[in-house]
């Protein structure tokens, strides 16, 4: 993304429903990012574990749904946990914040953003 296209349009979809998606860029540079990474993490089809919808990283661009071989187990890791009890937080030993997405008090997707 360019100083010229402060924002960047794609559809993505959260929980079967699609979604016009807006990615803004606000208060960075290319030296001091907000975010190196981002992932969108969405139950699988049998609702078992969490798989990677999509993401973007600061080294590896985007990043391919699915990606992730293994996915999430519910409560494995920070991402796992906010699946699990929908509740946001932030990790100690990594610099990752993780919030869940709701719709009807069901967790949809979680995202995690890598600073």
């Amino acid at each position: 993304m360019s100083a010229a296209e402060p924002f960047s349009r794609r559809s993505i979809s959260l929980g079967g429903i699609a979604l016009a998606t807006f990615v803004l860029a606000f208060l960075s540079a290319l030296a001091t990012p907000i975010v190196r990474r981002l992932e969108i993490w969405q139950p699988s089809a049998d609702g078992a574990r969490l798989q990677l919808a999509e993401g973007f990283c600061e080294t590896d661009g985007e990043l391919k749904p699915g990606a992730s071989a293994n996915g999430i187990a519910p409560g494995e890791g920070l991402i796992g946990a906010v699946w699990t009890d929908a509740v946001p937080r932030v990790g100690e030993e990594a610099a990752l914040a993780a919030l869940p997405v709701l719709r009807d008090g069901h967790v949809v997707a979680v995202i995690g953003w890598y600073f």
